[in-house]
């Protein structure tokens, strides 16, 4: 397997990568750490290798696009294996890598660039917390306050209370739950403490918005 990164800084491109074991993985995106993006000591700040404003990065597998990412800044936290980043937005493709699944952002978020001993994620894996939302290709759209993507599995999970909801002409479908785990073409779901509601606007209420 074969994945690559590149990466735009202020509108210079730049090829960010870390070869290991024939495998090539890239600086950016998930969660180092957990939820201490605004809670950072003197050491931990001591950390940082680069600050990158206005970064894109598109991630790739045997030659096909997985996902790409922005962020408005990002810093490379080098002694951790992880980026750091803020106000991110994700576009991720189905496997076949020609069609586009969903659209993710959130606040903040993690890159894990490579393993390190102690570590418990792996290399490739992204965290995305605060206000995340997922628009999906289908129309759907989710919301929760974390996300986190396996580089290895290509799974999306979170277990946080989300609430998934798709609004139709004629009814709005919502699910919600305390957790819940995808594939990366967002087709195939697992909920945890699922509850349904279906509302159909009254013949009123559609005729006043026809109007």
């Amino acid at each position: 397997m074969i994945a690559g990164t590149v990466i735009r800084q202020n509108g210079i491109y730049r090829r960010l990568a870390i070869g290991i074991t024939g495998l090539w993985a890239v600086l950016f995106l998930t969660g180092c750490g957990g939820s201490t993006f605004l809670s950072q000591t003197a050491q931990e700040e001591s950390d940082v290798t680069m600050s990158i404003k206005g970064m894109e990065a598109w991630i790739t597998n045997e030659g096909k696009p997985e996902y790409t990412l922005t962020s408005t800044q990002a810093i490379l936290l080098e002694k951790r294996n992880c980026i750091q980043m803020d106000k991110i937005h994700i576009k991720f493709f189905r496997e076949s890598g020609d069609e586009e699944s969903g659209n993710l952002t959130s606040d903040h978020g993690y890159y894990y660039f490579r393993e390190a001993e102690g570590m418990t994620r792996n290399r490739g894996d992204v965290d995305l917390i605060g206000r995340v939302l997922v628009n999906m290709a289908d129309g759907a759209m989710l919301r929760t306050e974390e996300i986190v993507y396996d580089g290895v599995t290509r799974k999306i999970s979170s277990g946080k209370p989300f609430e998934k909801s798709r609004v139709s002409e004629k009814q709005v479908i919502k699910i919600s739950g305390k957790g819940f785990v995808t594939d990366r073409d967002m087709l195939n779901w697992e909920v945890t403490g699922a509850v349904m509601s279906v509302d159909t606007p009254s013949t009123s209420t559609q005729k006043a918005k026809e109007s």
